[in-house]
């Protein structure tokens, strides 16, 4: 189990809800390695496959469904729940299980919807592609920069929900390639079907400055390095996103991620702390903390500031249900 109940306190001037803390089970992803000693076969023909957003599956001789994954583990040290050594270099394959998505419900009162996130880390992926790039939009009063922290434009904001954005810039000034291989086939698109997505609601992302830690500036006004407020985005309207400083503060995660991820995240790279997660949160840091290529992420010390936007980390996604 991932999360402790006790670390999920119940919403000011809210009575405690009998639902907070309770996991249940929405949309399928790979998950669990298929153990080298299982004489489960796999036939991979069209005909015995699926498609379904980014991932194409075939059925094994079990009736279950499975992904055939490329291994490009950390270290040689990694073991899957098999007891098996992940392989490194992504030049190996496994198959992973189809499994349905554990969540485990954190408030029964997000603007007045349930707020469930992941139990497990399901996934590896990068904030932005490179973290020294600024990006600038508009022009003379109305020009913006746009800092690689900046969750509204971000690729994993692009990743959960099947959206296209703007990565590296091009030969010519000021013009930025923009990467659409997401579109229609992200994480929101992959994991759940029709039924499925039914059931997600639409929600405003709250990315003001409200959502970040800005007390460096607040308790030291004097020094600009301690400001947030530039690296502040404007709110989004998603159906999948990432925790913020604030929400992991409120839902207890300031003590930490007490478990790891599912095997096919450590085939991409999960680096096992202590056997527990680090994940990604959407909220920047000021300069004080590193500034542009930083946000916070948990570990399993707390809530840290993360230490490079372009490694990719694991992801606990969050999404509203009814």
């Amino acid at each position: 189990m991932l999360f402790s109940l006790a670390l999920f306190p119940s919403c000011p001037n809210k009575p405690k809800s009998t639902v907070v803390g309770t996991v249940i089970e929405l949309g399928e992803w790979p998950q669990t390695v298929l153990p080298e000693s299982s004489t489960v076969t796999i036939d991979e023909t069209p005909e015995n496959s699926r498609t379904q957003g980014m991932f194409t599956y075939y059925q094994g001789s079990d009736g279950a469904w499975y992904y055939k994954g490329t291994e490009n583990a950390s270290n040689t040290d990694i073991k899957y729940s098999d007891s098996s050594y992940a392989k490194t270099g992504g030049t190996d394959t496994r198959w992973f299980k189809v499994e349905p998505i554990q969540w485990r419900i954190l408030t029964d009162n997000y603007n007045g919807k349930k707020l469930i996130v992941a139990e497990k880390g399901l996934y590896m992926e990068k904030f932005f592609d490179d973290n020294t790039l600024k990006r600038e939009r508009g022009t003379g009063s109305s020009k913006k920069t746009i800092y690689p922290n900046n969750y509204a434009e971000s690729r994993i904001r692009a990743f959960l929900n099947g959206l296209s954005y703007m990565t590296t810039i091009t030969t010519e000034p000021g013009i930025y390639d923009s990467d659409s291989s997401f579109v229609g086939k992200g994480f929101l698109q992959t994991a759940f079907n029709n039924d499925d997505l039914g059931k997600i609601i639409l929600t405003s992302v709250d990315n003001s400055i409200h959502q970040t830690d800005n007390s460096y500036y607040e308790n030291d006004p004097t020094n600009s390095a301690n400001d947030v407020s530039k690296y502040i985005c404007e709110n989004t309207t998603d159906k999948i996103f990432l925790l913020s400083f604030r929400e992991a503060q409120q839902f207890g995660f300031n003590e930490g991620v007490k478990n790891g991820a599912v095997d096919f995240a450590y085939a991409q790279g999960f680096e096992n702390e202590q056997n527990n997660i680090r994940t990604l949160l959407r909220s920047p840091c000021s300069d004080y903390l590193w500034g542009e290529n930083h946000t916070y992420a948990i570990s399993y010390k707390g809530i840290v500031p993360l230490v490079s936007l372009k490694w990719a980390e694991a992801i606990l996604p969050a999404l509203c249900i009814e």
